[in-house]
């Protein structure tokens, strides 16, 4: 065997043990933890769809917020997130909510706004920002069905209200 085609299997059975390994662990983790994840997921949507209709997009936007606040994982989080979609999916839209939220194929201008947005709702270095990539999908889903002008993307208009950090 060549020195190439011996460093290739090398590698390449590195790679198939590397695999494998994820894959227990994946399916390990998933045994002992992913059927809680999934189970507090589908609470936080239903939540999420019973508010929904009693309330605007700000109302969805600071309740997801406060649930963060309180989150001490990404379990948590992301219950935060599924929350805030389903809420959004049912609440009213409020004609103000989507100004200023730019799209989410404006990379650099998303980033910025994600962090400025997190940072105003008392988040420093969290991960909050996938809250608000959910709100631009929402926002994107909007304009992408007509029911919002372009001209709610604009980087000059204002930002959704965030309630402060208590």
């Amino acid at each position: 065997m060549r020195d190439g085609s011996r460093i290739f299997a090398t590698v390449a059975g590195a790679l198939v043990v590397f695999v494998v390994i994820v894959a227990g662990m994946g399916a390990y983790w998933w045994s002992h933890r992913g059927a809680a994840w999934f189970a507090e997921g589908k609470v936080a949507f239903e939540e999420g769809r019973a508010l929904g209709p009693s309330g605007d997009n700000h109302m969805c936007l600071d309740h997801s917020l406060d649930r963060f606040r309180a989150c001490d994982g990404m379990g948590c989080e992301i219950g935060a997130l599924v929350f805030l979609n389903a809420c959004l999916g049912e609440a009213a839209p409020h004609p103000d909510f989507c100004d200023g939220v730019p799209a989410k194929t404006a990379v650099i201008r998303s980033v910025t706004w994600r962090l400025e947005r997190c940072e105003a709702a008392g988040f420093v270095g969290e991960t909050c920002g996938q809250l608000f990539a959910s709100v631009q999908g929402y926002c994107d889903g909007l304009r992408m069905r007509g029911v919002l002008s372009a001209r709610s993307a604009s980087p000059d208009a204002g930002d959704p209200p965030i309630a402060p950090a208590p």
